[in-house]
Order: C-alpha cells, then sequence, then structure tokens
C-alpha cells in the first residue's frame, strides 16, 4: 500500500511540473557512480552533467536545512514550491517557519536516480536517513524515501516539489 501511494504520488508530482512547463515527457536510462539514473540512450555527456548537477543542488538544499540557512534554501527552492511529508503539505514560506525548530546532526543520501522529463524538468528519487530532531522530538530512525522536481525557470534550476515517506 505505501508504494502505491509513493508511485501515486510520484505521478501526480509529475503531472504538476508537466503542467507547469507545457512540454513533452521523455524518459532516458543509464548508470551514475555505481547507481542506476535515467540518461540518453546515447550517453550525452551533457544530460550526464545536468544530471550530476540535479544531485548536487539537491545535496546543497540538504546542507542549507541542515545549516538552517533561509537563504540558501530559498536559492534552490521555488517561493511557489510544495512540499509533502508525514506532517502533510508545507509551502516553502510555512517550510522555512520551522527551520528554526529542526535540527539535522547527520544524514546520508543513497541510491539517486535522476528522470529527466524533459531538458528544463527532472525527478530526482533517493534514500534519506536523517539524524537529529524537531521541536525536540528526535526523528523515527527508520529511512525516508525522497522525490523531488527540478525545473528550470528563467534560465536556473529550482526545486518545486519534495516529499519524504518514512519507511515503515
Amino acid at each position: 500500500m505505501l508504494m502505491k501511494k509513493f508511485r501515486f504520488g510520484m505521478f501526480v508530482a509529475a503531472l504538476l511540473v508537466l503542467a507547469s512547463i507545457n512540454s513533452k515527457a521523455q524518459t532516458t536510462q543509464g548508470n551514475q557512480n555505481g547507481a542506476r539514473s535515467f540518461r540518453a540512450a546515447s550517453g550525452n555527456k551533457a544530460k550526464e552533467s545536468l544530471e550530476e548537477t540535479i544531485m548536487k543542488m539537491e545535496k546543497q538544499a540538504w546542507e542549507a536545512v541542515k545549516a538552517r540557512d533561509a537563504k540558501a534554501f530559498s536559492d534552490l527552492f521555488a517561493a511557489d514550491g510544495y512540499m509533502a511529508d508525514n506532517a502533510g503539505f508545507a509551502t516553502r514560506a510555512s517550510f522555512l517557519q520551522t527551520l528554526p525548530d529542526l535540527v539535522i546532526t547527520q544524514y546520508t543520501l543513497t541510491d539517486f536516480k535522476v528522470m529527466m522529463i524533459d531538458k528544463d524538468a527532472a525527478i530526482i528519487t533517493y534514500k534519506a536517513n536523517v539524524k537529529g530532531s524537531f521541536k525536540g522530538q528526535a526523528f523515527p530512525p527508520n529511512p525516508a524515501y525522497v522525490s523531488s522536481i527540478w525545473a528550470k525557470r528563467g534560465g536556473k534550476w529550482m526545486a518545486v516539489y519534495h516529499q519524504e515517506t518514512l519507511a515503515q
């Protein structure tokens, strides 16, 4: 049931991105640092570099949250972006209000996959193991399955959607 919800959430997120950028989806496949990722069948270096860039930006967003750096996070996450987790939905503004109560002491991100929707949109998925607390309550020890949608807006890549699903 959890996997069906995750797949449905990914489907809805992809539709939102497609609607916002009004373009045709394309799927590509390949490998990235031993982890499976999606890339053009031609092995296009530009796409490989773009996928690396998206992974790097996703990690920068985590670092911004860990450092509680609202400006750095806002530079990566669209003002009209949306998030979903076990607590429900949040806008960027409402998430930033929680930042002072969020303490991340350690995290690891693994099993990255990047799927290019088109040249201006991508979905990244991975597993996150996070230690820390929110309002003094320790995070559960379970990993989270995470996905984010990145879209190019005004020539700049921005996260427009982010979701985290805690493993049971």
